[in-house]
């Protein structure tokens, strides 16, 4: 599940069942959570639903995104070739930018300097119809340092948190996980004590 928020006004959760139509629809989206939260499931997640919608993403890690602007569509080019055996960065080029979707896991790797990063979200946005950011907690951080929020970059995104398992999924998946083990399904009794357990 996803925890939709900004600035802390119209938080609402998004089930994992609705994450890829909830962030597709959105241009611009941030997803933040923790070491092995899950982000880069979501991300490849992201990636085949877009796909299996009819448009054309392209993954691209934080790191590999370059830090100057001027070879940003050189790396892109670079990716297309990758990650399409059936289509060349020129075809790619000549898509409507609304076809086009970029996932940048651990965004966070991306370059540190928020003018430097600000730039490269921008040229991203130009260039694609759908921008999506995944990235450890800390770049929340970013966008309240300085003076401005708005000038991280990450301001006009829509914010995701990705959110554990709660105690209600927690035991619902403890359920489900010692049913699965036997012969014999487990009385409620003794299925209740085991998930106590």
């Amino acid at each position: 599940e996803l925890d939709a928020d900004h600035d802390g006004a119209d938080q609402k959760q998004v089930k994992s069942g609705k994450v890829a139509e909830e962030i597709l629809a959105t241009g611009r989206s941030l997803i933040t959570g923790g070491e092995k939260s899950g982000r880069t499931a979501i991300v490849k997640q992201l990636f085949m639903a877009a796909f299996d919608a009819g448009k054309v993403p392209i993954y691209l890690s934080g790191g590999d995104v370059p830090k100057q602007v001027d070879k940003l569509r050189k790396r892109i080019r670079e990716k297309v070739k990758q990650q399409y055996g059936n289509l060349t960065p020129d075809q790619f080029e000549q898509l409507n930018k609304e076809e086009r979707v970029v996932l940048v896991d651990d965004v966070h790797q991306m370059a540190p300097a928020t003018a430097a990063r600000k730039e490269l979200l921008e040229e991203l946005e130009r260039q694609f119809g759908t921008v999506v950011l995944c990235g450890d907690d800390l770049i929340k951080m970013d966008e309240m340092s300085g003076t401005d929020p708005r000038d991280s970059g990450l301001w006009e995104y829509r914010h995701l948190i990705i959110l554990g398992f709660g105690e209600y999924l927690r035991e619902d998946f403890v359920k489900q996980w010692l049913m699965l083990g036997g012969d014999t399904v487990p009385g409620d009794e003794c299925l209740e004590s085991e998930v106590e357990r």
